[in-house]
């Protein structure tokens, strides 16, 4: 729902204006994509080319049932990587600065871990 006056598309949106986001349109758009009907996840690597308009669970009614899943699944898996292991990166940098190469990364399971493997 608009939250103010606006325009979308050339169009005169009211405020408290139900809108509908038709993503599959968007994400199919041949002013927007180059071969728009293709499979091609790798048009999402660098995302310096001005070309973030991927809305990956879709919007509204019709988005996917297993986003908030998902998202939560991640932070549990981050969560438990972090509690459960001892990280070391393979050089002196700091492990939170931005890389121009990946973080190579050396781990080792916390002593409480090994303790649980053995059960």
């Amino acid at each position: 729902m608009s939250s103010e006056d606006c325009i979308i598309g050339g169009y005169d949106v009211p405020s408290q204006t139900i809108v509908f986001i038709n993503i599959w349109s968007i994400q199919r758009d041949s002013k927007l994509w180059d071969n728009p009907k293709s499979f091609r996840p790798e048009r999402f690597e660098n995302e310096d080319n001005g070309q973030c308009k991927l809305l990956s669970f879709g919007l509204g009614r019709r988005a996917c049932p297993g986003a908030n899943m998902a998202q939560r699944v991640i932070n549990v898996a981050l969560g438990s990587l972090i509690q459960c292991f001892e990280w070391k990166g393979r050089s002196e940098e700091g492990m939170n600065m931005p890389k121009a190469l990946p973080l190579e990364a050396m781990y080792k399971a916390h002593e409480i871990m090994a303790r649980i493997a053995e059960h």
